[in-house]
């Protein structure tokens, strides 16, 4: 194998060198954990600098790319209106009160679903 001398000994030099960013690495893997694995690197750099510690965020992406930090992402929930069955009013609806706000007061407060007021209102007036 032929290597040039300088390269042979550019690369001896390279890797006999301390990583720059050791400290950085801790910090971040630090704060990653702390926070639950929620903070990517945007937060993270802020938390870096809330600190005192200045470094650039494309430092920061690249200690977590090498450390193996991801954020979990939450698969987004297919929407749903569906809130489960209506509860049953405690107020009978055949029968008219003399006073309707009264009844439609009583009504809402043990009602949850807004069909259910309405049935009790019309019924009522």
């Amino acid at each position: 194998m032929k290597l040039s001398r300088s390269s042979y000994y550019y690369q001896i030099k390279d890797f006999a060198a301390e990583d720059k960013y050791e400290y950085l690495c801790h910090e971040v893997v630090r704060i990653f954990l702390e926070n639950k694995a929620r903070y990517g690197y945007r937060r993270i750099h802020a938390e870096l600098k809330r600190t005192g510690i200045k470094v650039s965020e494309k430092v920061v992406r690249r200690v977590m790319k090498e450390e193996g930090l991801e954020v979990k992402i939450r698969k987004a929930r297919k929407y749903s209106s569906y809130r489960g069955d209506c509860p049953k009013t405690s107020l009978p609806t055949h029968r008219v009160q003399k006073i309707p706000s009264q009844a439609f007061l009583s009504a809402s407060r043990s009602s949850r679903c807004a069909e259910l007021f309405l049935s009790v209102s019309r019924n009522l007036s």
